[in-house]
């Protein structure tokens, strides 16, 4: 049972167990402004503990959206910065990667602002979540092309993707 759902439970049994005693407290007891403060508090309970299960429903679908947008960017940074093609054929001089290289940098800097912008949402993802996508920290080199800039730009993107897919799978954790 999730915590939200427990939470739920308790505060409408708190507010049974004061609309309870608004009935069967004895009139000479308690006077009647008291047993109607009793019956608006328990209803006031009552209606948070229908309004909060309606209300996790409703971030957890959010969440979810949210969650399959980064999932999406994944996707999208595979097929359009991973599998670019250089448009060079089989044999080319590295010096031919240069506007390649600047280009792939450009449309990656530009997936990582927008990973940024989602992340940066505080009510769904942490400060925590942000800077693990951030910041990188040591770099393991990828040599797949021999040209600097572009090697370190796949290099840097193959740790974004594994950085954020932690991120995701974090928060699916943090739905449980």
């Amino acid at each position: 049972m999730r915590k939200n759902n427990i939470v739920a439970i308790a505060i409408a049994l708190v507010g049974v167990a004061v609309a309870i005693l608004a009935w069967l407290a004895a009139p000479e007891r308690i006077d009647y402004e008291v047993k109607f403060l009793l019956v608006v508090i328990a209803s006031l309970l009552l209606i948070t503990a229908i309004g909060l299960p309606i209300w996790a429903v409703m971030f957890e679908r959010k969440l979810r959206r949210l969650l399959n947008t980064l999932s999406g960017e994944i996707s999208w940074a595979i097929h359009n910065l991973l599998n670019r093609p250089t448009g060079l054929g089989q044999t080319y001089d590295i010096r031919q990667l240069d506007p390649f290289a600047i280009e792939l940098t450009n449309d990656f800097n530009a997936w990582c602002n927008r990973i940024d912008a989602i992340l940066s949402n505080e009510a769904f993802f942490t400060q925590s979540d942000l800077l693990r996508f951030q910041r990188l920290g040591f770099i393991d080199p990828v040599h797949l092309t021999g040209h600097p800039d572009l090697d370190h730009t796949f290099s840097m993107l193959k740790l974004k993707l594994s950085r954020l897919q932690e991120v995701i799978d974090l928060s699916q954790q943090r739905l449980i």
